[in-house]
């Protein structure tokens, strides 16, 4: 290791603007021997003798309130010496993923080659971890004051002094070696206002601190159902420098550019002041700080903007990939792929010119292949509006041989929408871009000539590790309206259609040489898109500092402008930063290596010149000279960074992780866990065994210590697989633990001691909420309670749904909230081995695992939502590998015997590949999955906890035997609610059935129920009965060749308040026995007639996460809790918007697909259904024999609400509320029926109580499909 550290030093030197530099000031104390600013050519540098003193440094800090920081480069932690710490290291690398620590670092800038990546993470070092372009001292600023302070002290002792805010920064304009640095992170003050004036503009505003960041914003929305524009990324700064060098957004074509939304500014400004900027004050600073450049007139304290009513945006997304596949968005050639770029761009004017905004990106892939993505959002538009505007695309896409049948259009969701803010980290890309102007749109030769320099850019990046990235969007004067269209705002944007960036993924390590042949070729790709857009420019926030003739680039024809601006505000240069007005005036006097061995934080031993950087400051001015000495190096020991949640032990690999479900049920036997343990390769086991009515079955008994509380079959699996288990080291997480997850716990730690297995084991609680549910289910003041379904006013409970608080004999039995995933995956990143839950969502444990696996971040929705529809399609056992599946009758009755449950691989993105064990029997196919996903949904929004999923364009494909891979799934932030599911003691009920066989059975049956009624009439006992229902099951077989093919029956159901009315209701059967109708038959016990045994009502209710206390508890090595840990509830919510319910858009005649044949529906049709509560919700997708375009355009037009309401016939019921839904990419329609299951659950007088053969009996139903589809094999009905 070399003692001394060379570094190369650049002093550029200050060219003044034509004024004399000694200004009056306060000035600082001088030290004998320490010149006076006047007299100084260059900013001081530590180890000067011109540096402060301690002292002086000291007395700052008291006049500032103690903020002024010395903080070390974080990653001193990987580094030998006395910061070395591994843990703080490995966390570094690897835990901050779903953290603020970055962010919330003083010195951190997120393009850490601009800083010279001196002192990276990394659990590889190589030399020392050295300050490199960091400053020396921070003021964390809380108030305008702290920075006015910092201000002064640079201004008055000569310092160079930088700003950073959240620390994106791609062109090292928040860092500078020898400085001091204000950091305005913490200036996070809110305030809307209702009523704001000013010159032209009357409307509401906000005032936003410059720290606030765009997920703050976004959250101040959401408080005040407004919109105000904010960066699309969530932590990047909602003033600052977004909003004064520009700043794009999502509704950028709609509201205009961030600058265009200022109507006031508080600036603290080279001399100390805090001004006000505004249309009225400071005019000229209030226009060049809006668009021209930020870190070189002022600091940005606060800002007042622009406040909107709320809106809603609609989006949809595209992928083409280079492929030999057949699949959506697959693309034979590269010809044809580049074809479909050119149409998505060329299209991309009618969506700017309607307001939206495109977010593109082109990748080379491997062998010569390249994808393209985008997504395109729509201000203002609903969905299905956005739908119809994107299908001329797709037909045009279609007709250059691209298959893509329907655009992909997720659900609009509000734009103030709560975010979060978490997990970015340092990175080594590096940004040149460039503003493609409108002209290239509306002339054909033109446009092919960009498209061609955006083809021949992107080729280079196969050996050069780099990509292509368009943001489309279109701030034009018109839209920018008072006071932005008057601004510096690059006149570039005003003429934008797409921001065109080539992304430099630079490698680690480069020397001199290096980093300038890489340069070179970068800019020879840059200079054709500059060849291309002749005039226009580039934008500064994410610009390359090499950009040549920047001036022009950056700022265009304001620059004269605002270098005066410039020079009245700073006339002695305060304020500096590369390629801000004014950094000509500085120039690279010397290049000269000097050792700085003194200095108590050691330079790097490596430093090269970065020559890019020293062409920015070639430019020379004239006047007379002052210096600053700035340091660049190039990139040095940059890390790969693996994201993973910040934990105390990670997961083993970034594999997909294998989960594989046990159980879906109680009865599921333990024998299914051992199955999934011992028949192939598993990382994880999860199993679902509570139905909603499981907790409350067994809640009296288990208060009374008649019952465990926990589910049998659960102990049975653990006991039989835990040898496996601990062998193969298998996480497993189970709901089994029912109303006792720990009694279940500590049982199945005793027995791993017992055979001496070294398993850490752990149970979740906190969904018990009967201690406290009177607090949470009450009335509102209109004398509603929470219902699950309360928001949407069409639906209609049923009768007795609500009215348990009102009557002391219904007590409640049991409340359990619906938990998500937090608590399960801090439990294995905690090394939890077993975590027995109670009634978390069916999902959570699949989806705990896959995040605790993966490392994803609380606000990774999109991945969250694909790892809960991964969890939704394996939950139910053996229904992911044949059972309950509507094609079962193309299969033998021995393939269908013993069937294995599914396995989900999970990969990091969030999609996964639905498989079994080959051992096992069963059968996972694209019908198989599809049938399962369609199952107890509830629309287009899958909710959990933790996530929703928008699963409105989910795909899957079949990519293997008994192997199918899910994609496609969007999330959003999860509701701020959850559900509660209440429990009560609903009375008595009791049920018999009698038969009849033959001939005029409708008349035998209208026989026996006046016999009963008028019986009960005469009695009184009429009045108290709460439900009485003489249910006809059947039709008897015409012509049948057997008594059974022509009996049917009649069951009599009866729910009441109290157990003598049911007998009564028997007594009334038996007293008209005898006068019974011809050839009456039931059963002989009578003991099955006269029984009333009590049974539950159910009541959905919603209670706020933030009245959850969830934990995970981890037992010791002697059976007591070691740790509790509380998870808290999500830090991000978002409220939940109206269920989409749409009936086709555009459908075709029927008549058009020409003459039909009247068949049963599932000779074609497969489908699946299922309960919610009180609702059964149905699916319908056609069979794999007819899944083509054709028949699935003839199902979306022929499956209407009012022919859903057709096909059910004599049940539907006026009261009834029926949601339609389609989902394109499986060709499937799904509806809700709400309200027809009853009171659902175990209050449903149905017979068919959970609503699985809703389905089949519609399947059975006759419907005339076009003679065409006919053909192929059809169901053994």
């Amino acid at each position: 290791m070399r003692e001394s550290h060379h570094v190369l030093v650049f002093s550029l030197i200050l060219l003044a603007y034509g004024v004399n530099s000694a200004v009056p000031r306060t000035g600082p104390v001088h030290r004998e021997g320490k010149p006076s600013v006047a007299d100084q050519e260059c900013k001081v540098f530590p180890g000067d003798p011109s540096w402060p003193l301690d002292g002086e440094w000291a007395r700052l800090n008291a006049s500032i309130d103690g903020v002024l920081l010395k903080p070390k480069p974080a990653a001193s932690a990987c580094y030998p010496g006395p910061d070395y710490d591994q843990s703080q290291c490995q966390f570094l690398v690897s835990g901050t993923g779903s953290t603020r620590f970055w962010l919330n670092d003083p010195l951190t800038e997120l393009a850490q080659w601009t800083q010279g990546s001196s002192c990276v993470a990394t659990l590889t070092p190589v030399g020392n971890c050295t300050r490199g372009g960091f400053p020396e001292y921070v003021v964390n600023a809380t108030s305008a004051k702290h920075v006015q302070g910092a201000v002064n002290f640079a201004r008055e002792n000569n310092v160079r002094l930088v700003i950073k805010n959240t620390g994106h920064d791609f062109g090292g304009r928040s860092v500078g070696a020898g400085s001091l640095s204000v950091w305005t992170h913490y200036l996070k003050n809110t305030e809307f206002i209702s009523s704001y004036k000013i010159g032209q503009y009357s409307g509401m505003a906000v005032r936003i601190g410059s720290g606030v960041e765009a997920w703050e914003v976004s959250n101040l929305m959401a408080a005040n159902d407004i919109s105000v524009v904010a960066a699309g990324c969530n932590t990047v700064g909602g003033s600052g420098g977004w909003l004064s060098s520009g700043g794009h957004s999502t509704v950028t074509s709609t509201f205009g550019l961030g600058a265009d939304q200022a109507l006031s500014l508080e600036v603290v400004t080279a001399d100390g002041k805090l001004v006000t900027a505004s249309p009225l004050e400071n005019q000229d600073l209030f226009w060049a700080m809006r668009g021209g450049g930020g870190a070189t007139y002022g600091i940005i304290t606060s800002v007042v903007m622009k406040a909107y009513p709320p809106i809603s945006i609609s989006s949809s997304s595209l992928s083409l990939t280079v492929s030999s596949g057949s699949g959506t968005g697959a693309v034979r050639d590269v010809e044809t792929f580049w074809q479909g770029v050119a149409s998505y761009y060329r299209f991309a004017a009618k969506i700017l010119d309607a307001g939206g905004y495109g977010f593109s990106y082109i990748y080379p892939m491997a062998n010569n292949t390249y994808r393209f993505t985008t997504s395109s959002s729509f201000p203002g538009m609903a969905s299905t509006a956005a739908f119809n505007f994107m299908q001329p695309l797709y037909d045009t896409l279609q007709g250059v041989g691209i298959n893509v049948a329907n655009p992909t259009v997720g659900s609009a969701r509000p734009y103030g929408s709560p975010r979060g803010g978490t997990g970015d980290r340092p990175v080594n890309t590096r940004y040149r871009s460039r503003l493609l102007p409108r002209e290239n749109w509306e002339d054909d030769s033109l446009f092919n000539q960009t498209i061609k320099a955006i083809r021949t850019a992107v080729e280079g990046g196969f050996e050069n590790d780099f990509y292509f990235h368009g943001t489309l969007t279109s701030p034009t004067a018109e839209v920018a309206g008072w006071p932005g269209s008057d601004s510096a705002v690059n006149p570039a944007w005003r003429n934008n259609r797409m921001h065109a960036m080539l992304m430099d993924v630079q490698p680690d390590g480069l020397t001199a040489q290096q980093a300038t042949d890489r340069n070179s070729l970068m800019q020879g790709y840059m200079s054709l898109l500059r060849d291309v857009s002749p005039g226009a420019g580039s934008y500064m926030n994410e610009g390359d500092p090499g950009e040549p003739n920047w001036q022009q680039a950056f700022y265009g024809t304001h620059y004269e402008r605002l270098l005066e601006i410039k020079r009245k505000w700073d006339p002695t240069g305060v304020f500096w930063a590369p390629t801000t007005v004014g950094s000509e005036a500085w120039e690279d006097a010397h290049h000269t290596t000097r050792t700085r061995s003194t200095y108590v934080d050691p330079r790097p031993s490596d430093w090269v010149h970065y020559p890019v950087l020293a062409a920015v400051f070639a430019y020379k001015f004239r006047g007379p000279v002052y210096k600053v000495k700035v340091e660049f190096s190039a990139v040095h020991n940059f890390p790969v960074f693996a994201p993973a949640h910040s934990s105390k032990i990670m997961a083993p690999a970034r594999r997909p992780v294998r989960i594989a479900n046990c159980s879906g049920a109680l009865s599921d036997s333990g024998d299914f866990m051992l199955a999934q343990a011992t028949a192939g390769p598993i990382d994880v086991i999860t199993g679902d065994y509570l139905a909603e009515a499981n907790l409350a079955q067994y809640a009296e008994a288990y208060v009374k210590g008649e019952h465990p509380g926990y589910a049998s079959t659960a102990y049975d699996g653990l006991r039989k697989s835990l040898q496996a288990i601990n062998e193969k080291r298998i996480k497993v997480v189970i709901n089994g633990g029912a109303l006792n997850p720990k009694g279940l716990a500590e049982v199945i730690h005793k027995t791993a001691r017992e055979k001496g297995y070294n398993l850490k084991i752990a149970y979740v609680e906190g969904d018990n909420l009967l201690p406290v549910v009177h607090d949470i289910v009450k009335p509102d003041s209109q004398g509603r309670l929470p219902h699950f379904d309360s928001d949407n006013n069409r639906v209609k409970l049923a009768k007795d749904t609500d009215n348990f608080l009102q009557d002391p004999n219904k007590k409640i039995v049991a409340a359990n909230a619906y938990l998500g995933c937090r608590a399960i995956r801090r439990g294995l990143e905690e090394g939890a081995d077993i975590i027995i839950c109670g009634r978390v969502a069916d999902a959570s444990p699949v989806m705990g695992a896959a995040q605790w696996w993966h490392g994803w971040k609380d606000d990774d929705f999109d991945r969250l939502a694909g790892a809960l529809v991964a969890g939704h399609l394996i939950e139910c056992s053996t229904y992911g590998t044949g059972a309950n599946f509507a094609g079962f009758d193309q299969y033998t009755v021995q393939e269908l015997l013993h069937l294995g449950c599914p396995i989900a691989e999970i990969t990091e993105n969030g999609e996964s590949i639905i498989t079994k064990h080959e051992t096992l029997n069963g059968f996972v196919t694209e019908e198989v999955v599809k049938c399962q996903l369609l199952y107890e949904l509830q629309g287009n929004i899958y909710l959990n906890s933790d996530v929703k999923a928008d699963i409105t364009n989910v795909a899957v494909r079949q990519v293997g035997p008994n192997r199918v891979h899910v994609s496609g799934t969007k999330g959003r932030p999860p509701p701020p609610t959850t559900k509660l599911a209440v429990f009560y003691r609903g009375g008595w009920q009791g049920e018999f059935t009698v038969n009849a066989t033959g001939y005029a059975t409708k008349h035998k049956y209208d026989l026996h129920e006046a016999q009963m009624r008028t019986q009960l009439d005469e009695w009184g006992v009429t009045k108290d009965i709460d439900l009485l229902e003489f249910q006809r099951i059947g039709v008897p077989q015409e012509n049948p060749r057997s008594q059974l093919e022509a009996t049917t029956y009649l069951r009599v159901f009866i729910q009441a308040q109290r157990p003598e009315t049911i007998r009564r209701v028997n007594q009334a059967l038996w007293y008209n026995f005898m006068q019974h109708f011809a050839g009456l038959s039931c059963a002989l016990d009578f003991r099955l007639l006269s029984i009333p045994v009590p049974f539950l009502g159910y009541f959905p209710a919603l209670i706020a996460q933030s009245q959850i206390q969830e934990s995970v508890n981890i037992l010791g090595r002697e059976g007591n809790v070691e740790d509790s840990l509380v998870v808290g509830p999500p830090s991000i919510t978002e409220k939940l918007a109206p269920r989409e319910n749409y009936d086709p858009v555009s459908p075709r005649t029927l008549s058009s697909f020409g003459a039909s044949r009247t068949i049963p529906f599932g000779d074609i049709i497969l489908a699946r259904s299922g309960d919610k509560g009180a609702n059964v919700n149905i699916g319908f997708t056609p069979r794999r024999t007819y899944d083509n375009a054709e028949v699935w355009e003839w199902l979306r037009s022929f499956l209407t609400k009012d022919r859903l309401r057709e096909l059910m016939g004599n049940d539907w019921q006026d009261w009834f509320h029926v949601e339609r839904v389609e989902f394109p990419k499986i060709r499937a329609v799904h509806f809700v029926v709400y309200g027809a299951l009853g009171r659902g659950v175990s209050s449903s007088a149905r017979l068919d109580s959970l609503g699985k053969g809703f389905a089949e009996w519609l399947r059975a139903v006759h419907v005339p499909v076009p003679v065409k589809f006919l053909g192929g094999p059809r169901s053994r009905i």
